[in-house]
Parts: structure tokens; C-alpha cells; sequence
């Protein structure tokens, strides 16, 4: 029979040996008698920081944060020299996000502790959660010279690399892990993103299916998995639609329960409660489409609840928590309770953003917490049956349209809209006026320049004696060798690399537009157009040509183009395509003429018109809802 620690015969007198015995038990979830050795150490010696300390740990683990927090304050005061004080109170700014409190403290304990690894490590991944790339990398490296096989180090080393447009160090590093730890689901999903930004979609995909087999309840992989697909010609129309249903098998039982809003007022022409649930409240295109929508609401027709599972507030989060009517923080909330605090909020429409990108959570419509489920900015069906509608238009999605999708669609005379920024430059005349040559050019995401892509370009290029291509995504070309494997990829269909210029610079949004000056001819990738990127391009005056598709993904140039009253460009065939670029880049006149129009067509079209905006999509509502409040009589 084991003694027992609390008893007095056998428990240490000595409050040292109490607060270890102590430590001791709470390592092995021991709790309560923890918390008593600790508290039986302290009548010994009330200023026993150790013990203080200890029970910090303790009230933290019942959930009282503040009184930890004054507790490890009170032991530090005590003993300020000790690191281990400083790095617990480390931890709990760093599980309560508060990261400039959390670095700070790491800091101090290892000013006292300089090789304390842990401290290093969690410093390292406070700095990566901050985005402070550059002193992750550092503080990483520092923690790897201690101990060279760290996987946490390791890891947050990777993600700093990928994060700050590093690929070829983030792809050796997250390779590194995932080699030392093959059975680890979630180092294979790093692994998979790092993958695909560097356009190797088809190995991503591979690499997101072992994580998921690894285990099947890895959310990030199956995210992952879901928008990796999207930038692959080779998914079939029925193989993309059963994808997306097959993460939904464990949904039913839930998705058929809770229909019944027995207080609910379903009474047809009043006031809307309509929620909006996203993580895109922030510098986002998401978070930028829908801010004109939120701030020209009717008063009288729409209340608008934002619930923001943002990682990082910035000016346009602060935007939207002005212009909203209740805005409500669900990042650490399940998706149980999110549900709860919607149904008690009497939402009568809930609409779910971007639901597959970003740390958006569609999977909280299948509790039905609200009478009208929607799926907007979402690229393809979310397979969840207790979404209602998905809002599309008649360009994304035509009459005849061979997508497939469990939700109704709804199409709005147009699905986009877009803020013409204060600071947009000036249109310049395009290049080829001063160069004598012309210079096509892309600012999408490289994961969207697949195979097809990169071999319809070339055969663009070879066919226009001089040409040249620029390609430009934020600082992903940073590095020699991802510029000598994407010059690569073209050089395989005989391209020579000369004619390739990849540019990297992580530019704020003026010096970022004017880059276009640089371009005169946008080409849009295919089967993932781009939709800021072509935005962008006519906002600057440059003719954007586009692909026509099957899908919504291959089809949102398409209803931009249309939109701004410039079909022209929109290409049926690749030949059609090739046909276009070439007609433009052989007519300079043409191209100087479409350098004003462009531009001009934009801004005046409904795509920057944002109370009609409003119009249409609380029209939208108003009939979801009386379809809704038909069904219940």
C-alpha cells in the first residue's frame, strides 16, 4: 500500500521538499492534492515562491486566468531572477493571445536563463503567431544550436520560413520533419501547404490524403485537401462534388436535428437578423468584398450580427466592429457553443463565408442555429445539407451549368463587389510604348500556374517574337532557387529563361498597383482564376484574358469581365485564349485606348457600386426568408 502524501506522518515537514513532492503530483494530474501540499508548504513559509507559483498553475487549470496571472506576479516579485516564474506566466499570455505580454516575459526568462530551450521554443512560436517572421527564424535557429533534433523547433522554424516567403527553406524544413515523424498527421498537412505554394498541387494532394489516413479527424488537412483540388485541371465535375460530400459522413444525424424554431417570428416583411461568421473580418479579399455590403445595409431592413473567429485584428476588423450592429468573438468557442450563441441571438439568416479557406467554419451550420443557412464566397459546394443556399450569379453559374452542389443556388444580378482604393494610382501607358516589346504578366498565386497553364503561356510567348512574361506574388520568388524552379517549369516547353522576370516584393497596395505599369497584357490562370488579382489589373487599366469554365472557380474572371462590360477578352477555347493575347499584344493603338476604358468600365459598373450592392442581396434575403416563413405555415 502506498502512503499517503497528504498524510502528516508521512508528508515531508520541510516546504521545499512539500512544494516538490507537489510538483510531482500535479505532473501526473493529480490536482487536488497538489494544490493541499501547496498550501501546507505556504503556513511554513508564506513567501515560498514555488509553491505561489504551483497554485498558479492550479487556478489556471480551473479557469481562473486572472488569479493565475496575480499569483505568478506575486512569485516573480519574490524571486525575480527566477526564469521558470517568468516562463509560466509566458504561457498564459500566449494561450490568451496577449503575444506582446508573452514575448516580453519569454524574453525576461531567458535574460535569466539564456538555454532554456522551452522558453527559446515558445518564444519562437509567439514571435511566428505574431508574425514577426524575421525573429522567429532567429530565435528558432538559437533554440536548434541547443538541440539540433527540437521537432518543435523545428516546426515553428518551417512555418516562419513559409509565412515569410522563404518556400525553399520552409519546403526543406517541413520535409525534415515529416521524415523524422512519418506517423504525424499534422506535420504531413504543414508539409502539403508548403507543397502546393510552390505549385506542386498534385504532391500536396497526395501528401493531404497520407495525413487524413493518418488520422481522419486532421481539419486542417481536409481543409487543405478541399482547396487543393480547386487548382487542379485534372478533378472531374462528379469527383470534385463527391470529395466535398465525403467529409460530410459524419454529419447527418446533425444536420436533420434542430429544424424546429418553435419561438421563432416567422413573419414575412420585418427587420432581418442576419448574421455573418468568418475569420476574413480583417486585410483580406474576402474581408474587402464584403465591408461595402456590411456598411450599406438598410437600418430598417437588416440587423447585422458578425461573428469573427479572426486571428488577428487589424484597421479593417476595426471598421467592421464600428459598423456592425453586435459583433461577437468566437475563436475560442466550439462549434456546439457558436451555435448556441447564434440560436440565442434569434438569427433569422446565417451566412458563412469562404467556408474551406482560412480558419472559416461552415461545419457550425450543421447544428441549424438558424431558420436560413448560407454559403457565400465559397468556391464550391460545402457538402453540408443544412446550408440552404449558396449565392452565386448567372456569369459563376449559368442555367446550364454542369457543377454539382447540395445547396440551391441563388443567383444575384452579380456576385462581386470591390472599394476602389483612396490611394489607387494613376493608369500609365502600357509599356510596350518605351520597351518596343510586350510584356504579359500574372500577380496570382504560383499554386494556380499548373502544367496546362504554364504550356498554353509559353505557346503564347513563343508566338510573339520578344514577348516577355512577369510574374509576381508578394516575396514567393524571393529566394534563387524558386526563381530557378519556375523559370524551370517554363523552360521545359522551350521557352528560354530570359524572357521570364519573377519579381519579389512584399509591397503595400499603391506600390503593389503600380506594378501594372510594368504589364501590358493580364493573363488569367485556369481551372482557379483569380478574382483580386483581375480586380486589380482593370482597376490599372490592363486587359485581363480569361478562360471561360466549368466550374465557379474557372469562371470568376469570366463574370468580372462580363461584369465591367468587357466579354472580349473572355476567351471560349485555348485557342480562343492564345487568339485574344495575340490580337492585343500585335495592336499597340488598342492597347493605349484600353489603358482609360478599362478602368473606366470598372468603376462605373455595379461591381463598385456598393448601395445597389445591398439592394440586391438584402432583396436576396427577403425572399430565402419568405420562402422559409412559407414552409412553416
Amino acid at each position: 500500500m502506498k502512503p499517503n502524501p497528504l498524510s502528516t506522518d508521512d508528508t515531508p515537514d520541510n516546504a521545499k521538499q512539500l512544494v516538490t513532492e507537489a510538483e510531482s503530483l500535479f505532473s501526473v494530474g493529480n490536482v487536488s492534492a497538489s494544490e493541499q501540499l501547496c498550501r501546507r508548504a505556504l503556513k511554513k513559509d508564506k513567501l515560498n515562491a514555488d509553491a505561489i507559483g504551483l497554485l498558479a498553475l492550479v487556478s489556471y487549470q480551473a479557469g481562473n486566468v486572472d488569479q493565475a496571472k496575480r499569483l505568478l506576479s506575486q512569485a516573480i516579485e519574490i524571486t525575480p531572477r527566477n526564469a521558470v516564474h517568468h516562463y509560466r506566466l509566458a504561457n498564459i499570455h500566449q494561450d490568451q493571445r496577449n503575444l506582446d505580454e508573452a514575448i516580453a516575459c519569454y524574453t525576461e526568462a531567458l535574460r535569466q536563463s539564456p538555454n532554456f530551450l522551452a522558453a527559446l521554443v515558445n518564444l519562437g512560436n509567439s514571435f511566428l503567431q505574431n508574425r514577426d517572421f524575421k525573429q522567429a527564424i532567429n530565435v528558432s535557429l538559437k533554440a536548434l544550436d541547443l538541440a539540433p533534433k527540437c521537432i518543435e523547433a523545428i516546426s515553428n522554424l518551417g512555418q516562419s520560413y513559409l509565412k515569410s516567403g522563404r518556400l525553399s527553406y520552409a519546403h526543406n524544413t517541413l520535409l525534415k520533419i515529416v521524415q523524422h515523424n512519418p506517423n504525424s498527421a499534422e506535420f504531413r498537412n504543414n508539409y502539403g501547404v508548403v507543397q502546393q505554394l510552390i505549385g506542386d498541387v498534385d504532391g500536396a494532394i497526395k501528401t493531404f490524403n497520407v495525413a487524413l489516413n493518418l488520422d481522419p479527424n486532421c481539419r486542417l488537412a481536409e481543409r487543405n485537401l478541399k482547396i487543393a483540388v480547386l487548382n487542379s485541371p485534372k478533378w472531374t465535375v462528379k469527383e470534385l462534388f463527391n470529395l466535398q460530400k465525403s467529409f460530410c459522413r459524419p454529419y447527418p444525424k446533425i444536420q436533420n436535428s434542430n429544424k424546429v424554431f418553435a419561438e421563432h417570428d416567422f413573419s414575412i416583411g420585418r427587420k432581418l437578423r442576419v448574421g455573418y461568421l468568418t475569420s476574413d473580418f480583417c486585410e483580406h479579399p474576402v474581408g474587402y468584398n464584403l465591408l461595402p455590403l456590411i456598411k450599406h445595409h438598410n437600418q430598417e431592413a437588416v440587423e447585422s450580427y458578425l461573428y469573427s473567429n479572426v486571428e488577428t485584428q487589424d484597421f479593417v476588423t476595426n471598421q467592421f466592429i464600428e459598423t456592425a450592429d453586435q459583433w461577437r468573438g468566437i475563436r475560442h468557442l466550439n462549434d456546439k457553443q457558436v451555435a448556441n450563441i447564434i440560436r440565442i441571438d434569434q438569427i433569422d439568416i446565417m451566412v458563412y463565408l469562404a467556408g474551406r479557406f482560412n480558419g472559416n467554419r461552415p461545419e457550425i451550420a450543421i447544428y441549424r442555429p438558424a431558420p436560413v443557412q448560407i454559403s457565400f464566397h465559397d468556391c464550391a459546394t460545402t457538402g453540408i445539407e443544412a446550408i440552404d443556399y449558396w449565392l452565386t450569379d448567372p456569369d459563376l453559374h449559368p442555367i446550364e451549368t454542369e457543377e454539382l452542389f447540395v445547396e440551391k443556388l441563388y443567383r444575384l444580378p452579380q456576385f462581386y463587389q470591390f472599394t476602389v482604393p483612396s490611394n489607387t494610382p494613376h493608369t500609365a501607358p502600357p509599356p510596350v510604348l518605351h520597351n518596343q516589346q510586350v510584356t504579359f504578366g500574372s500577380f496570382n498565386k504560383p499554386e494556380k500556374l499548373n502544367r496546362e497553364v504554364i504550356e498554353l503561356w509559353a505557346r503564347l510567348l513563343s508566338s510573339i517574337p520578344g514577348s516577355r512574361l512577369l510574374l509576381k506574388y508578394q516575396n514567393f520568388f524571393s529566394d534563387d532557387a524558386m526563381k530557378t524552379l519556375w523559370k524551370g517549369k517554363f523552360k521545359e516547353h522551350g521557352l528560354s529563361i530570359d524572357r521570364i522576370s519573377l519579381l519579389s516584393r512584399d509591397d503595400q497596395q499603391a506600390d503593389h498597383l503600380a506594378l501594372y505599369s510594368q504589364i501590358d497584357i493580364c493573363l488569367d490562370p485556369f481551372p482557379f482564376n483569380g478574382a483580386t488579382a483581375t480586380f486589380e489589373a482593370l482597376l490599372m487599366g490592363v486587359p485581363v484574358v480569361a478562360l471561360e469554365g466549368k466550374h465557379f472557380v474557372d469562371r470568376v474572371s469570366t463574370t468580372l469581365l462580363k461584369q465591367a462590360n468587357l466579354s472580349q477578352f473572355v476567351a471560349k477555347t485555348t485557342d480562343d485564349y492564345l487568339s485574344i493575347a495575340r490580337t492585343l499584344a500585335l495592336n499597340t493603338k488598342e492597347l493605349v485606348n484600353f489603358r482609360t476604358k478599362i478602368r473606366e468600365n470598372l468603376i462605373g459598373s455595379n461591381l463598385c457600386n456598393a448601395p445597389r450592392y445591398a439592394r440586391q442581396i438584402e432583396k436576396a434575403y427577403q425572399c430565402m426568408w419568405q420562402n422559409r416563413c412559407e414552409e412553416t405555415v
